[in-house]
């Protein structure tokens, strides 16, 4: 997700500064297909091992990022340790995305964006 709307906004900024779009459109269709592919992934997923089990690893990943969190604050581990415990969220999230439905998801996460957008501008 986050790589398919980053290729997706260089696409059209280099659609709309006249610069070659081929590379753009393939960028953007590899990230599609690798969407797709994750999507997949976390659907057989939630197939294979039953919603329950992935929502109690979903738990667990993400008590393992917040104690990540915590300790990279104090310097006790690598920016790359706290890296591998937001990829893992990450990929769980994906999972409960296909559980609770992700167009759902989506339009709730779009309105908590918009909803932070306006707080960002009345704070600035």
């Amino acid at each position: 997700m986050i790589g398919l709307a980053r290729r997706a906004a260089l696409m059209l900024k280099a659609m709309e500064s006249g610069e070659d779009t081929q590379a753009a459109v393939d960028a953007l269709t590899e990230a599609i297909h690798e969407h797709e592919d994750h999507m997949d992934t976390a659907r057989d997923a939630i197939r294979t091992y039953g919603s329950a089990s992935q929502y109690r690893i979903a738990i667990e990943e993400c008590a393992e990022l917040i104690v990540a969190l915590s300790h990279h604050q104090r310097q006790r581990i690598t920016l790359d340790e706290v890296i591998d415990e937001i990829a893992d969220v990450y990929v769980v999230l994906m999972q409960l995305m296909v559980a609770f439905g992700p167009n759902r998801v989506e339009r709730r996460a779009n309105e908590k964006f918009e909803r932070l957008r306006q707080r960002i501008k009345e704070t600035v």
